[in-house]
């Protein structure tokens, strides 16, 4: 991650408007065909020991379709628990629960069928199935969305979730967005014949009564729902109503509720008075199959609006994790064309440096400068393919990881034999001044090309790969401290690069990652972290750390990479790379300058 692998990544991070293209209701036909089967016998355990489950299931479903389209984005963590930054912290999410549940049942997915499904698509099934199991109607939902790589703040779940004041007027724009008509959109409503109403919800209605009179409300009721969810007491804030007498039955009882003046919610009295639904109220209180069969139309219209297809987004391995791709396609492919660059673009260059002549051993590499050219042929591909206005809005909101400098000391001034002229002509400080006067232009390149939320990863503890090792045997079983020191040197002032940049760059967000001090950590403590073996190589053929000849055809293998940090005499192995991933992401203050990557995307 920090020693050969070197390079400017690409990555674009949007809002990705999808229509509903790709989904069908025999998506996973061959892929997973046991998938809806999986997801109704593990709710219908989980129903018969929890009846209150599948309201909460169809809660979860319907804010999460309502916020950036049905895209899974409810489900992540929050950053931390304090700030709650993400869609769950919204005010209007209060009472959401049973998130936990869906990542279960992706658990039992994975298993079966390991990266085939999406969150998103686990969440509609579970809502669905809720629906069914409850006594309604197994709705036919076509599949095959993808999760979203990003999630929206929960300022963007406030201005997008209907408030618990909504009226009628306010409802039939709402749904009219996802191409429901007035009866869909009073069928859709019917799902609140599941479940309870939270007090906090109620009490925003009872204190909003206007000229004083509940129009709609049946004599008697107002009393009830005060002694209920008396004001002021705490006890409101945990307490509920139930929706209708049948609350665990999904049937027409919510429009019959309604029609005698008990609705719970603004909108649940409105719609039996308003000219525009109170027919439509009447025929679903009439007739439970008419309802069930509205409803099912609205449910697959809400569940395929506004969704990811393709590589419009991702599939999660675990749902309250963000979902990066896994690889980003690299520049040189020749798929890596067309809506392909949309989604993210990888320029690494094994050998390649900041330094034009960094690398000049292994001949055909491509260098930082090179690399930016290579951006700015991708930069004009997207303008050509979605305008000026769109692609520099696209790449505003994008992250760009640059992680670059240790091959500049490893294959330039570290260089074994041929180095030695060079380090007696050029001092390390001279040498690490040229570094960083290099690095400055290109990152205000990179920022001229529209580039501003960018990481900048310094360069990790490169005297402790077995490489460095091997070639310094005078060290004995301790890490080389003159690559330690250059790597250091580097990165105090490329610390002091990021912050000067983002001072002087307006609109620019610099983030200064510490690679060097995690990796450190996981060596002083690998024990703690799992590993049996920091400092040599797991795929190894010759020198004491197996650090002297490139992993190849001829190599040997240990016989469990997970417990070796290196997995060659250059790279950390998998295991490793997922603990600085992980760190890179949602690292603290120690790992970071100002925040972290998952904050960095979140600004």
């Amino acid at each position: 991650m920090y020693l050969r692998a070197l390079f400017l990544l690409f990555v674009l991070i949007r809002l990705c408007e999808a229509k509903g293209q790709g989904i069908s209701s025999n998506f996973y036909e061959k892929s997973c065909p046991q998938l809806e089967n999986l997801v109704r016998t593990s709710l219908a355990t989980i129903f018969i020991t929890n009846p209150t489950s599948p309201s909460a299931m169809l809660r979860l479903m319907f804010h999460d379709c309502q916020v950036q389209g049905c895209d899974a984005s409810i489900l992540i963590d929050p950053v931390d628990q304090e700030n709650m930054a993400t869609e769950m912290g919204s005010s209007r999410n209060f009472g959401i629960r049973e998130t936990e549940l869906i990542s279960t049942i992706k658990s039992l997915v994975e298993a079966e069928c390991p990266q085939q499904v999406s969150c998103a698509d686990i969440l509609i099934l579970a809502a669905r199935d809720a629906v069914a199991l409850s006594g309604g109607p197994l709705i036919d939902v076509p599949l095959g969305r993808r999760d979203s790589s990003i999630y929206p703040s929960y300022k963007l779940a406030d201005s997008q979730l209907p408030p618990p004041t909504l009226g009628v007027d306010g409802m039939i724009p709402l749904f009219a967005k996802m191409g429901m008509n007035i009866e869909e959109s009073v069928a859709i409503l019917g799902a609140h014949t599941l479940g309870v109403t939270h007090c906090p919800n109620v009490l925003g209605r009872l204190n909003d009564q206007g000229s004083g009179k509940f129009e709609g409300m049946r004599p008697g009721f107002e009393a009830f729902l005060r002694l209920r969810c008396p004001e002021g007491s705490i006890v409101s804030n945990t307490s509920f109503v139930l929706n209708d007498p049948t609350t665990i039955l999904f049937d027409n009882q919510y429009y019959v509720n309604a029609i005698v003046g008990r609705g719970v919610l603004r909108i649940d009295s409105e719609m039996a008075l308003d000219p525009r639904t109170a027919p439509v109220v009447h025929f679903f209180a009439a007739d439970e199959e008419y309802f069930f069969t509205t409803f099912s139309s609205a449910f697959v219209k809400l569940s395929s609006s506004g969704v990811l297809t393709g590589n419009q987004g991702v599939i999660r391995k675990h749902c309250q994790e963000l979902g990066i791709k896994d690889f980003t396609p690299p520049y040189l492919a020749p798929t890596t064309v067309g809506s392909v660059v949309l989604q993210g673009v990888n320029y690494a260059s094994g050998g390649g440096g900041i330094l034009d002549h960094t690398g000049k051993i292994f001949g055909g590499r491509i260098n930082m400068d090179a690399q930016l050219d290579n951006f700015a042929n991708t930069r004009q591909d997207i303008i050509s393919s979605i305008g000026d206005v769109a692609a520099l809005d696209l790449i505003h909101a994008s992250l760009f990881s640059v992680t670059m400098g240790s091959n500049d000391f490893i294959n330039n001034y570290l260089t074994p034999v041929i180095s030695i002229p060079e380090q007696k002509l050029v001092s390390p400080e001279v040498f690490v001044g040229t570094m960083i006067s290099r690095f400055r232009l290109q990152l205000t390149r990179l920022y001229d090309m529209g580039a501003r939320k960018i990481v900048v990863v310094n360069v990790g503890p490169i005297g402790c790969i077995p490489y460095q090792r091997d070639t310094n045997p005078g060290s004995g079983n301790s890490c080389v401290s003159f690559p330690n020191q250059l790597a250091q040197l580097f990165n105090i002032k490329l610390r002091s690069l990021a912050v000067e940049l983002s001072a002087t760059l307006d609109g620019s967000r610099f983030v200064y990652a510490d690679v060097y001090g995690i990796v450190a950590d996981i060596i002083q403590n690998y024990a703690a972290y799992g590993f049996e073996n920091a400092d040599s190589s797991c795929c190894h053929l010759a020198g004491r750390f197996g650090g002297l000849i490139p992993c190849g055809p001829p190599s040997k293998v240990c016989p469990d990479r997970s417990k070796y940090i290196f997995w060659d005499p250059y790279h950390p192995s998998d295991a490793a790379n997922n603990i600085i991933a992980k760190r890179v992401l949602d690292g603290d203050t120690n790992d970071f300058w100002p925040m972290n990557i998952r904050q960095l995307i979140m600004s």
